[in-house]
């Protein structure tokens, strides 16, 4: 289900609204592997190159001729009277393709191997869709896709007795803040009907993910799809964890499932 579904869906999304070219497409996938494992290690600036590229040719091809998509409404876009630069462009289209597609992977990935290895729970939200979107938020924050991110202090502060000074560097552990025993009761506990509003699997203030909404969008509906276009499914062999690409983004890497037709 991570092949044929978990990368696909995500990908195909993002694609469509910004218009990318299925060449483009094709490759996005492949490149942002390729990125994450040089993270942290030694630089290879192929992948990135390559992505810059393609993402290059499509704004040049809206120039020139101007599509009813995203990226047609950036180039075009104009700010206190210019328009975007080509940096300003690539960098907020890299964005959209990798993060994008990568967190909301692992996200459905997770929540999938939560249901495989539940078939009492897929037959509850076939009953009960309205509960569909609760356990999403409780997958989100059981098994938070992305694990951590990287702050610069802007000033010297002191947080909890811990004293920082300006310049330093600092992790938010998302995935620790989302089993802390203060804001969930049983926090390394999964309970469907929980619904933590309040989870960090997103962020929070202004690093909010602008994606949010459309990550619940995609996860709802792939799930009232799934329940009720096709029987029950269950895991057919072991399901493999990532090691953490990148440093912070974790999800099921492969997740082998069979379908079970009650008529059989």
């Amino acid at each position: 289900l991570v092949s044929e579904l978990a990368i696909q869906l995500p990908i195909r999304v993002i694609s469509g609204m910004l218009g990318l070219q299925e060449h483009t497409t094709s490759r996005i996938r492949t490149i942002t592997e390729q990125m994450w494992m040089t993270f942290g290690k030694e630089r290879n600036p192929a992948p990135l190159r390559e992505l810059l590229t393609l993402l290059m040719d499509e704004i040049q091809g809206r120039r020139t001729s101007p599509q009813n998509d995203l990226i047609t409404q950036f180039v075009t876009l104009t700010i206190e009277g210019r328009f975007l630069t080509d940096e300003e462009l690539l960098s907020i289209l890299t964005a959209f393709v990798v993060a994008g597609h990568e967190t909301t992977m692992n996200a459905t990935g997770n929540l999938l191997l939560y249901l495989a290895e539940r078939p009492g729970e897929q037959a509850r939200l076939r009953q009960e869709p309205d509960h569909i979107p609760s356990l999403i938020e409780e997958s989100l924050r059981y098994d938070n896709p992305t694990h951590l991110f990287a702050r610069t202090v802007t000033h010297d502060t002191t947080l909890s007795g811990s004293k920082m000074k300006q310049g330093d560097k600092v992790v938010l552990l998302y995935a620790s803040g989302n089993r802390d025993s203060n804001q969930f009761e049983h926090p390394d506990q999964f309970e469907p009907e929980r619904n933590p509003k309040h989870h960090l699997a997103f962020g929070r203030g202004i690093h909010l993910c602008p994606g949010a909404t459309l990550a619940r969008t995609e996860l709802r509906i792939l799930l009232e799809e799934l329940l009720n276009a096709h029987p029950p499914f269950q895991l057919a062999g072991e399901a493999v964890w990532s090691h953490m690409e990148g440093g912070h983004h974790m999800g099921v890497a492969r997740l082998p499932v069979k379908f079970i037709d009650s008529a059989n």
